[in-house]
């Protein structure tokens, strides 16, 4: 990893910030940093959701992102957790198709 930021609290607002190139295998030592967390901000309910969140995430970087680079936060927020991952790709992202006009006339 590149950069990681850490507060030392664990009430609300506490975070664990990264700035990082991801690869294939990126996302398990991640995960163990998020379990971490969850485990510090009492939240064992959530290692499930928010472990498979930050894994599509970082697939994600690594698929569509060039250099792979991307940072990122988990966040204690009020309801639970706040998985959060961006980059700085300037490709904007496609438009989804317009859906067809079918026409209620014709044969067929």
């Amino acid at each position: 990893m590149d950069h990681v930021t850490d507060r030392p609290d664990t009430g609300l607002g506490a975070r664990h910030g990264f700035g990082l190139t991801v690869g294939e295998h990126s996302a398990r030592p991640l995960r163990c940093i998020l379990r971490a967390h969850l485990a510090a901000w009492v939240l064992p309910k959530l290692v499930d959701d928010a472990c498979l969140a930050l894994t599509e995430l970082i697939a994600n970087v690594v698929r569509h992102v060039p250099r792979r680079r991307c940072t990122g936060q988990m966040l204690r927020t009020e309801d639970g957790i706040r998985v959060e991952v961006s980059d700085d790709h300037p490709k904007p992202r496609p438009h989804p198709p317009r859906p067809i006009n079918w026409r209620k006339a014709g044969t067929g």
